[in-house]
């Protein structure tokens, strides 16, 4: 081959790596560019969904202000409706329950952990599905004891659903140690009552009076 043709394959070798090197510089490019689109796309829907989040947070926070003002209002009228000294009374009276609800935790040998009752389910219930399923059991008779309370002191009773089982192993790990026995809350209601009446725990019987 002679001088000539060397050069004209050469140079056409040359031509064909030039092209080969700047289609590959473009593609790099453009992938760069996707990616770098990419990046700053996914950085602004973060910032919406953050800006979201934290608008979501503050009007939270300002209806638990308001419920929480309101609530006040409604108690403080409440406590102006009472005969005199008739809030004292009631958080007297709650404390002498408390204490005497420990006294008698204590005197049942009941287990204790730091000075407080260590309450707990029997070691059976140690397991989510079994728990749901002593709650479903014991679901209407348990409303039917706190009803009869808070009817008696002239409230109303709403009955709650069963504490679903997500909520349950949430609590467990997050406050127990993942101990799903120590989760005594499963069956729950709530009582809206209008004016105080005075609950004491009856030593004889072991149970609480109106």
């Amino acid at each position: 081959m002679d001088l000539d043709a060397m050069a004209s394959v050469t140079n056409d070798k040359f031509v064909v790596d030039e092209l080969s090197m700047s289609v590959s510089l473009v593609m790099i490019n453009l992938a760069l560019v996707l990616i770098t689109l990419n990046s700053t796309q996914q950085r602004a829907k973060h910032a919406v969904e953050e800006g979201m989040l934290n608008t979501i947070y503050d009007i939270i926070n300002q209806e638990e202000d308001v419920d929480k003002e309101r609530n006040d209002k409604v108690y403080q009228k409440y406590v102006g409706a009472a005969p005199e000294g008739a809030e004292r009374i009631m958080l007297a009276n709650l404390d002498a329950l408390r204490l005497q609800t420990l006294a008698q935790w204590e005197a049942d040998e009941g287990p204790m952990v730091n000075g407080q009752p260590d309450i707990a389910q029997p070691d059976a219930y140690d397991e989510v599905g079994v728990l749901i399923a002593a709650s479903e059991s014991y679901n209407d008779a348990a409303h039917s004891k706190l009803r009869a309370i808070v009817e008696a002191c002239g409230g109303e009773y709403k009955a709650g659903p069963i504490k679903i089982a997500e909520r349950i192993k949430a609590k467990a790990e997050n406050d127990y140690d993942g101990s799903v026995k120590k989760v005594v809350d499963t069956v729950r209601g709530s009582g809206m009552l209008h004016r105080y009446y005075c609950i004491r725990w009856d030593d004889s019987s072991h149970q609480l009076q109106l």
